[in-house]
């Protein structure tokens, strides 16, 4: 029921900020690059677990941070993610610094903060994640262009768990695969898994790999 009364919350706040500036589902869905009905459903209290991707997308076209839409309260985003104020059930995880397709800063105005007992349950310690939007499709449909990961700044080089890792590459947050072609030489294969992206090779210099992803949620 908690779950429930948030949800219907958060509809009133959107439908608020859209009154405001005259704007109708339709058209915030589509400055927002959602389906109308992920705006709808909110409005109505329909949207139990709205994607914490899409409201991001939402509160930018509505022009404001993710605090605002949110409002000060508990608004969980499933287990995982919440925009509680920080406590004992949650701590903050800082973003990663890129770039969203739309060329935007990806940083939101609030933190996302995760459960503890989620985290600790992953076997993850929390002072070295990190987390990020996806700017390309590289890794498509593994991950795909505006998904949410969480990476570990610890795990930078290759190693034999086939993980994605997120890099930049030509000003923007990507995630691809590598693997070292000479450890010794530190020369790697930086591969995507979209087939009409060429893989390419790098010494370990010339690469800027922020973090193995751990996680991620789906735009979609």
């Amino acid at each position: 029921m908690a779950s429930q009364l948030h949800t219907a919350d958060l509809g009133k706040r959107l439908k608020f900020f859209m009154e405001q500036l005259s704007v109708s589902g339709l058209e915030l869905a589509q400055r927002a690059g959602v389906k109308p009905s992920f705006i709808y459903d909110i409005i109505n209290g329909k949207s139990a677990n709205p994607s914490a991707v899409k409201l991001n997308h939402v509160a930018r076209s509505l022009g404001i941070g993710m605090e605002e839409l949110m409002s000060s309260s508990l608004r969980s985003l499933g287990e995982e993610i919440t925009y509680a104020p920080a406590g004992d059930d949650y701590v903050s995880i800082t973003p990663a610094t890129g770039i969203l397709p739309n060329g935007d800063s990806i940083t939101p105005a609030a933190p996302f903060r995760f459960s503890k007992a989620w985290l600790t349950r992953q076997g993850w310690d929390d002072t070295t994640l990190r987390y990020a939007f996806v700017a390309d499709d590289g890794m498509n449909p593994l991950i795909r262009q505006g998904d949410l990961v969480i990476i570990n700044t610890a795990q930078r080089l290759p190693d034999s768990s086939g993980r994605p890792f997120l890099l930049w590459s030509t000003g923007s947050l990507v995630a691809r695969r590598l693997e070292w072609m000479d450890m010794n030489a530190q020369i790697m294969r930086i591969m995507a898994g979209n087939e009409s992206i060429a893989s390419y090779e790098r010494h370990l210099s010339e690469v800027r790999v922020l973090g193995g992803v751990l996680w991620c949620q789906s735009a979609l």
